[in-house]
């Protein structure tokens, strides 16, 4: 769910692409999660950033094909 108080959750569809890393930044920019230890055959992955101050954080997605970014919201 987004927003959330901060367990989220990353699910793959397109099988043919690898996911590499995950990585989670505060509006300023800080690494507040990061996860590159990542298989092909996850589907589903947890985020938590229960510790974190509630606010706007950028998701960032790193595959074998692309990069995307997402926004969520911690409240």
């Amino acid at each position: 769910p987004n927003p959330s108080k901060g367990i989220f959750y990353i699910s793959t569809k397109n099988i043919n692409s690898i996911l590499l890393k995950i990585e989670v930044f505060d509006m300023k920019g800080n690494v507040v999660f990061s996860n590159s230890n990542i298989g092909k055959e996850m589907s589903r992955l947890s985020i938590d950033i229960s510790d974190q101050l509630p606010g706007i954080y950028v998701v960032k997605l790193i595959t074998n094909k692309d990069q995307q970014t997402y926004k969520i919201i911690k409240r």
